[in-house]
């Protein structure tokens, strides 16, 4: 939508393309690597978590689970909107 409308700086593929001179599918790739990346060093994290206690636990377990929601709904909601 961004491009369409020429609003082409707020968007971080458009933004890689112009800053590293690179076309749509090569930027494409180096997002989808960095979150690749990303989401790795996360599940890592998430395996080192070490229990601090049942209240604690409870809190932090749903403070993970809520970043891993954000993240499948950033997508669906992208999906069914009518903005993209």
């Amino acid at each position: 939508m961004e491009q369409a409308k020429g609003h082409t700086g707020n968007n971080i593929i458009t933004v890689l393309q112009k800053a590293k001179s690179i076309d749509l599918q090569t930027a494409s790739d180096f997002v989808g690597e960095h979150f690749k990346f990303l989401m790795d060093k996360f599940s890592e994290g998430k395996k080192r978590l070490s229990s601090r206690g049942l209240t604690y636990d409870a809190g932090l377990a749903a403070y993970v689970a809520a970043m891993e929601h954000w993240i499948i709904g950033n997508l669906e909601w992208s999906f069914e909107t009518q903005r993209y």
